[in-house]
C-alpha cells in the first residue's frame, strides 16, 4: 500500500489531537510499503514521536499572517495545503489518509476523481468540539465551514475512522447514515517504554495533566476548582493535588496558587509527576472526542476519575473498575471514595492498559479493518 498521509496540526506540539495524529501516522506507516507524510512545519521544530525511517517527508511552512488566516477562514480556506497534480497520480499513491476532516476540504473530491482511495480520521465530531473550544471571534465561520467539509469527508471517504462509537453515531446522524464507519480507537504511538512503577502503598496524591492553554481545559478547571476541589478535600482529608501541563494562563495560575494547589507549568518531563501520583483526575466537561489525557493516568497505573463528558472511549476500563465517572457533586464524592478503596497495584492497572492500548495491537487491529474493506 502506497500511502499519502496528510497531517493537520504541528506534530511537535502538545495535546490529545497531536498524540492521536502521531499514533495514526506511525500505525499507517507500519502497514505501508511506502508512505509520504505531508505536514505543517515551524522553524526548529522536530517530528516528535514520529518514526520517520523510510518515510518521504514533505514539510509545509504556513507563511500567512493572522489577518490573512482570518479572511481565508471566512471564505472557506481552512488549511494550508495547495497540491500540484503529481499528488493525484494513481501510480504514486493507492490511498490518501486525512488525519483530520479539516485537511480534506477542497481535496477529497479531487482524490475521488483521480481514483485514489480516501480515508478520513475524525478525532471527534468537530461541531461539538468547536462549541466547547472555539474562539468567539471565529466561531460562526468555523461552524459553517466545518459543517461543509466534515459532511463532505463523511460522505465522500471510502472509509471513515473515529476514536469512539459515540462519534460514529453523531457523524452518521448529522451527515450520512450510509457512510462507511469504523471505530479505530487510540493506541500508544510506538512500542511502549518500560516503566518501573513504585510498589509503595497507595497514598493521597492526586494529579491532573495535559495542555492547560486550551479554552475548554481552562474553563473546566476553573469551574472544577471552585465547585469540586472543596469536595475532594472534604472526602479525602489528606488529599494533595498537583496540576501539571503546558501554557497555563495567568488567571489559572493565580486561582491555583490561591487554593494552595501545586502547579507545575510546562514540565520538561511528566514522568516523575505521574510516578509520584496515586490517582488521576480529569475535570474536562466540554468539547467532544476521546480525552487522551486519561491515558496518562492508566499508563502509569493510576485509577481515573473523570467527568462523564470525558468518559467516552474508556468503557472497557470502566467495566474493569479502573475508570470512574461523575456528573454532579454527589457522584464526584462517591467517585473519590471508590478510588480510595482500590487495592490493585499500579503494575496490574498498567498491564490492563497495555492489553488494550499498546502500539502492536493498533497495527494488527488497523490491518484487519483495512483488509475487511479491501484497502490492502
Amino acid at each position: 500500500m502506497k500511502t499519502l498521509f496528510i497531517v493537520y496540526t504541528y506534530l511537535g506540539g502538545h495535546g490529545g489531537g497531536v498524540y492521536a495524529e502521531r499514533t495514526n501516522a506511525n500505525i499507517f506507516a507500519a502497514l505501508s510499503e511506502k508512505m509520504t507524510i505531508l505536514y505543517p512545519y515551524k522553524e526548529g521544530e522536530d517530528l516528535k514521536g514520529i518514526n520517520t525511517e523510510g518515510l518521504e517527508l514533505i514539510p509545509v511552512i504556513d507563511k500567512r499572517g493572522k489577518i490573512r488566516k482570518f479572511f481565508d477562514l471566512v471564505v472557506g480556506k481552512v488549511h494550508r495545503y495547495k497540491l500540484d497534480e503529481s499528488f493525484f497520480d494513481k501510480n504514486r499513491f493507492d490511498v490518501v489518509v486525512f488525519d483530520n476532516s479539516v485537511v480534506s476540504s477542497r481535496l477529497i473530491k479531487r482524490f475521488n476523481k483521480a481514483g485514489i482511495k480516501t480515508i478520513t480520521i475524525h478525532l471527534n465530531y468537530q461541531i461539538q468540539y468547536l462549541m466547547g473550544d472555539g474562539s468567539r471571534l471565529t466561531l460562526l465561520p468555523n461552524l459553517f465551514w466545518t459543517w461543509i467539509y466534515e459532511g463532505q469527508a463523511v460522505r465522500n471517504s471510502d472509509l471513515n475512522f473515529t476514536l469512539t462509537q459515540q462519534d460514529v453515531e453523531l457523524l452518521q446522524k448529522h451527515y450520512s447514515k450510509e457512510a462507511k464507519m469504523e471505530v479505530l480507537g487510540v493506541f500508544e504511538y510506538g512500542p511502549g517504554e518500560t516503566i518501573d512503577l513504585p510498589t509503595r502503598p497507595r497514598g493521597h496524591q492526586y494529579v491532573m495533566t495535559g495542555g492547560l492553554g486550551s479554552k475548554q481545559t481552562e474553563d473546566s478547571l476553573l469551574k472544577w476548582i471552585q465547585e469540586y476541589y472543596p469536595i475532594l478535600k472534604e472526602t479525602d482529608k489528606e488529599a494533595q493535588l498537583t496540576i501539571a501541563g503546558s501554557n497555563p494562563s495567568v488567571r489559572l495560575s493565580q486561582v491555583v496558587q490561591k487554593e494552595g494547589i501545586k502547579l507545575v507549568a510546562s514540565p520538561p518531563d511528566m514522568k516523575p509527576i505521574l510516578l509520584n501520583a496515586d490517582y488521576y483526575l480529569n475535570p474536562v466537561d466540554c468539547g467532544g472526542g476521546l480525552k487522551l489525557r486519561n491515558l496518562d493516568g492508566l499508563k502509569y497505573g493510576l485509577p481515573v476519575l473523570t467527568h462523564k463528558v470525558s468518559l467516552r472511549g474508556y468503557e472497557k476500563m470502566q467495566k474493569q473498575g479502573f475508570v470512574f465517572s461523575y456528573e454532579n457533586k454527589e457522584e464526584f464524592a462517591f467517585g473519590v471514595r471508590q478510588l480510595m478503596t482500590i487495592k490493585d497495584e499500579k503494575k496490574d492497572i498498567r498491564q490492563k492498559y497495555l492489553e488494550q492500548y499498546k502500539f502492536e495491537n493498533g497495527v494488527q487491529y488497523l490491518k484487519g479493518i483495512l483488509t475487511k474493506h479491501g484497502l490492502i
